[in-house]
């Protein structure tokens, strides 16, 4: 095994034995005091001369060619940081590779300028080079994989789109791209500061601008990779295996990654996630007090659709003021579907009209919802809807001002949510309000396709307005769309009506949705129940 810090391989020896036996342990390098013989012997810091490129390469055995190749680019902001900060991380890398049966692995740690020394286009090309001359050592490039963490991920996702951008690219892409904590977007309002990460968006935006050297170039994709949102070209981009990408669920970057996460699978790329955000709270605002959302503000998504949020210091979204709550809703799961959280807390910026509780007990009860599950708040105080045909405006004098809907609630509901069934139930269980948990796997029950017809058909086109009738059928809607069996009662035609409005009472009540005011007269023995269940419904009315 050999190893050399110059393209002249006879200076290590003497380098070797003057730093480590002839030099006091206070005065030798930082890396020489801490590493190990062995760790100083395998570590090979060597230019590549043709290409004026230079790093960390470790390999097993250097007279032999190796059978898997790690491309690391490390972070720092593009301002910091070396590849020797990641020695102790590179190495257990390299033994974990021979640990699961590569005969001779090997990974070269680019070691990039940094800025101020250099800009933009400097380190895309160093970045280029080095695989270059990667490619040349290995021949074939699916052996190569792609790795970086941060502002080295940014390198590597700008190095995909200069090898997709080129023909004969089939013959150049590597075979996979394993990243940590992309840097995908140098400047966005969707970096946000979070209390569980160092990083703040304030200072990483000022790196950014210092890498890109000038604000056009803070447009240009190869950049800030992120900004390419054409899925030909992430495909053209694509290693032959796909990615890899892990990130914390409250990190600064965490909402630009979910969307290239997003953005990858809309173009039905190779992708393996390791983190998906556990909680998050969307929110639906006009021009409400946020203060309520103070101790659950890192786990928020606000969207706003009026004025400014009272709580400046908490990141949003806006939107068009179009379509209320509903759409915000809709918008969130269609652009987000492939990165949800585990846990979505849907809530309105005017919650107090709604819920007494505080956000943390709300999130107290999200947090165990199972899959199939939509926990509501207040919790199961629900009303039912049974007008397929429209509600009468004079039951809700505050939707006079509505723009109509051209069709019924009972089409709607049987054109683009009914589960394949060719009648309408005799009723729904509703939340008002539309405040709801639910987890990732009860939305993507159905595809997103589905939750884009959703949106395109009741909130754009004609149906663009502020306030729109089908927002009102939506919050109807909710619950039955995911959960037909807890939330719908469902009766095939023929049952004689007696039966069927005892059956859907009977339903109801079983199911504790059924809601009366106080005092009114119910004869629960007509709800078909046994006498454990008409004492429970007895004691709900009372």
């Amino acid at each position: 095994m050999m190893a050399k810090t110059t393209a002249t391989v006879l200076q290590l020896p003497y380098q070797l034995v003057t730093e480590r036996y002839m030099t006091k342990k206070i005065k030798r390098p930082p890396f020489v005091q801490q590493a190990s013989l062995f760790q100083d012997l395998v570590i090979k810091l060597s230019p590549v001369d043709e290409f004026q490129t230079k790093g960390l390469w470790i390999v097993q055995h250097e007279s032999q060619k190796p059978d898997v190749v790690v491309y690391y680019c490390h972070g720092g902001g593009f301002s910091m940081g070396s590849t020797y900060f990641y020695l102790e991380f590179l190495l257990a890398w390299h033994s974990m590779l021979k640990d699961i049966g590569y005969r001779n692995p090997a990974i070269f740690a680019l070691e990039y300028t940094l800025v101020p020394e250099a800009t933009f286009p400097i380190q895309s090309w160093q970045t280029l080079e080095g695989y270059r001359h990667l490619c040349s050592i290995m021949k074939d490039p699916s052996r190569i994989c792609l790795a970086g963490d941060s502002a080295g991920g940014t390198l590597q996702l700008s190095l995909l789109l200069m090898i997709g951008q080129n023909p004969g690219r089939e013959n150049r892409l590597p075979g996979f791209a394993a990243l940590i904590s992309p840097w995908t977007t140098l400047v966005t309002p969707k970096n946000r500061d979070t209390p569980s990460d160092y990083l703040n968006a304030e200072s990483l935006h000022l790196y950014g601008k210092q890498y890109a050297g000038t604000s056009t170039n803070l447009k240009n994709p190869i950049v800030t990779p992120g900004n390419c949102k054409d899925r030909e070209s992430w495909a053209d981009a694509c290693p032959t295996a796909g990615f890899y990408i892990t990130y914390g669920s409250e990190e600064v970057f965490g909402p630009e990654i979910r969307d290239f996460i997003s953005l990858l699978r809309e173009a039905q790329l190779k992708i393996q996630m390791a983190t998906s955000p556990g909680f998050e709270v969307v929110v639906a605002h006009y021009n409400e007090d946020l203060a309520w959302l103070e101790q659950v503000k890192d786990a928020c998504i606000i969207y706003t659709k009026g004025g400014p949020i009272n709580s400046p210091h908490l990141p949003y979204i806006a939107l068009p003021d179009i379509g209320r709550g509903g759409h915000t809703f809709l918008h969130h799961i269609t652009e987000q579907y492939h990165c949800l959280a585990d846990v979505t807390l849907f809530v309105k910026g005017c919650i107090k009209d709604y819920v007494s509780i505080p956000i943390t007990e709300m999130r107290k009860s999200a947090l165990v919802a199972r899959p199939g599950e939509v926990v509501t708040f207040p919790f199961r105080e629900l009303e039912v809807f049974d007008q397929w045909e429209g509600t009468p405006r004079s039951e809700y004098p505050f939707w006079l001002d509505c723009k109509p809907m051209p069709k019924t609630p009972g089409q709607y509901y049987r054109e683009l949510i009914s589960w394949n069934l060719d009648y309408l139930p005799a009723a729904l269980a509703f939340q008002p309000g539309a405040i709801f948990a639910v987890r990732r796997e009860t939305i993507q029950q159905r595809s997103k396709a589905f939750y884009v017809r959703l949106l395109e058909e009741l909130f754009l086109g004609k149906m663009a307005h502020v306030n729109p009738e089908t927002e009102h059928y939506m919050e109807r809607f909710w619950l039955a769309m995911w959960n037909p069996r807890e939330y719908s009662m469902i009766h095939p035609p023929g049952i004689p009506p007696s039966n069927l409005h005892r059956n859907s009472l009977g339903q109801l009540a079983k199911r504790y949705w059924f809601r009366a005011p106080k005092g009114t007269l119910v004869d629960v023995e007509m709800l078909g129940l046994e006498e454990r269940e008409e004492e429970t419904v007895r004691k709900r009315l009372d």
